[in-house]
């Protein structure tokens, strides 16, 4: 019995991916260029479209490490919020869970409102940072609307708005967590251009 024989893409592949990275490489000079201009709302909105470029076409790439440089270097650039006085809440923990969108069906938004359920020793709340592009579609399901409140928790949507004003505003919302959960697709910015002043705790999950 003969070995598997390796997968190898075709010539045409390969030319297609190096057009695919040159493309998301021009992107994302265009994002430095504009940040090096001082112009912080243009670098985001075109690393935005870099990382909506980069997935799911792909690009050649797991991983962008000058994307997320660029990212922390605009967060760093977004004033910083006044600090959030924690309410008093015995010992319970304080979960943030961070989605990009909450859908009726998946596994992103299920997974999310069944951990809250199931764990009833923290307080659980959820910010969602693009569900108006689903708008038309669907509602923010209410288990998990249901799972948050039941914990003491809310669930908030950031309005649609340039990607650094919904980094403040989720800059704003972590404040008081202990811990936040990335529940993200690839190619959402928001978090990543956060640019938090505390520490805390942070996971993230990718279903597929």
């Amino acid at each position: 019995m003969t070995g598997a024989v390796p997968w190898a893409p075709s010539s045409d592949e390969q030319a297609v991916l190096c057009l695919r990275n040159r493309r998301f490489c021009v992107l994302l000079s265009m994002a430095e260029q504009a940040m090096q201009l001082g112009d912080h709302d243009a670098a985001a909105g075109i690393a935005q479209l870099a990382a909506n470029y980069a997935f799911p076409a792909g690009v050649g790439l797991f991983g962008s490490p000058r994307l997320e440089r660029l990212l922390q270097q605009l967060g760093r650039q977004i004033p910083s919020v006044p600090g959030r006085v924690r309410q008093l809440d015995g010992d319970r923990r304080r979960v943030l869970h961070v989605l990009t969108y909450a859908k009726p069906i998946g596994g992103d938004s299920r997974f999310a409102w069944r951990w809250m359920e199931l764990d009833r020793d923290s307080r659980h709340s959820v910010v969602i940072t693009s569900q108006s592009e689903l708008a038309h579609l669907h509602d923010i399901p209410r288990p998990l609307r249901d799972a948050a409140s039941n914990s003491g928790g809310n669930v908030r949507s950031l309005a649609p708005d340039r990607p650094l004003a919904q980094a403040r505003e989720l800059r704003e919302a972590s404040q008081a967590a202990d811990i936040v959960v990335l529940h993200l697709y690839p190619y959402d910015i928001v978090p990543s251009s956060n640019g938090c002043e505390r520490t805390f705790h942070i996971l993230m999950l990718r279903i597929f």
